[in-house]
């Protein structure tokens, strides 16, 4: 499966993706689906930091509606920002740009194993996805589309309205105003997946 060929792309070896999530840490088994949403007048974006960490459960369907999978290809990536978080934040769609970092709690993507939400992310130009804990099928998600997904829930915790938030994907650090928190550093291969814009670049220039 797509799954497997990029955990074994990490790992240098054949590995089952679950087998390699459980190993970091990053899976949260599915858990009953949070119904939240964000009012379009209520700022969520300070510094190029989208502020979720209040929020877990996130799931697919507030990233993206199912009924637009029959009329928006995930193939057409400029066709799904439009659509982006619509069930949950109205102003996102809007309003993301290139080098944003989202901020979320526990369980981060979970429900239907769509691929438009890491599309669109990636290709808005999202430079990182912070969580507590994350759906194993939306991180094999993310790592296929090239979008970085960070399980840091120490970052998560500390953040605060207005702080200025910067990754390294070199070093695994994570700066929170002038605090340092690390995380495990991406292998070589995940890096150079995540460089080539996801799996299917990094497959083919391989």
């Amino acid at each position: 499966s797509p799954a497997t060929v990029a955990s074994s792309a990490i790992t240098g070896e054949i590995t089952s993706h679950v087998a390699y999530g459980q190993k970091l840490g990053r899976f949260r088994p599915d858990q009953k689906l949070g119904i939240t949403g964000i009012a379009a007048s209520e700022p969520r974006r300070i510094n190029g930091v989208w502020n979720y960490a209040d929020v877990d459960s996130l799931n697919t369907d507030q990233m993206f509606a199912g009924n637009l999978t029959y009329t928006v290809s995930s193939a057409d990536p400029e066709s799904i920002l439009p659509h982006l978080f619509v069930g949950f934040d109205p102003a996102f769609a809007a309003r993301v740009g290139k080098g944003d970092i989202i901020l979320a709690g526990e369980n981060f993507g979970c429900g239907s194993s769509r691929e438009h939400p890491a599309v669109g992310l990636a290709h808005a130009g999202v430079k990182a996805v912070i969580v507590k804990s994350v759906n194993r099928i939306f991180f094999r998600s993310s790592v296929n589309q090239g979008l970085i997904l960070i399980v840091q829930p120490e970052v998560v915790e500390s953040y605060r309205s207005g702080d200025k938030v910067s990754v390294s994907l070199d070093s695994g650090t994570i700066e929170l105003n002038d605090r340092v928190f690390h995380y495990p550093p991406l292998p070589g291969k995940l890096l150079d997946i995540i460089r080539k814009k996801g799996l299917v670049n990094w497959i083919k220039e391989s």
